[in-house]
């Protein structure tokens, strides 16, 4: 962990985003991170070596909770989820793929329910919606205490 930050300063949850050429995709999740509520958060956007736009997209949001790591090779995306860790300053981890959404509660809620049964991990459901706003399938995404973490 980053030790620079003060604690009352520290975000309590840092969110890995994996990219590669996909600015579209990636704006559409950057925005429902930062619409979260209720904690605080950064945001790691690990860039694999796009060649379009995603970088000038990501340097154009006016936030500060948001930080661009870039591989100058593609790495893969458990290269790129490992180096968002090595960056983080968060006391916990959540991985967000650039192709997904989260409620604007989702985060809160999950903290919440971890510190309430003292556990160092969880997941959530997830339902992918088509166009017509039919579920197709569902999937689950994980939060990880910072000490429960390794980075290779």
């Amino acid at each position: 962990m980053n030790g620079t930050q003060r604690d009352a300063d520290r975000p309590d949850i840092s969110v890995v985003i994996p990219t590669r050429n996909r600015r579209r995709l990636l704006a559409l999740a950057l925005a429902s991170v930062l619409d979260q509520r209720g904690v605080r958060l950064e945001v790691i956007v690990v860039d694999e070596a796009s060649t379009d736009d995603t970088v000038e997209m990501v340097r154009s949001i006016a936030d500060p909770r948001v930080r661009l790591v870039r591989h100058a090779v593609p790495l893969g995306k458990s290269a790129a989820r490992n180096r968002g860790i090595a960056e983080s300053v968060g006391d916990w981890i959540a991985f967000l793929d650039d192709d997904d959404l989260w409620a604007p509660d989702k985060l809160r809620l999950q903290l919440q329910a971890l510190r309430a049964e003292r556990r160092a991990w969880a997941y959530t459901g997830a339902v992918n919606i088509t166009g017509g706003n039919f579920m197709v399938t569902g999937l689950s995404t994980i939060v990880c205490r910072r000490r429960h973490v390794h980075a290779g």
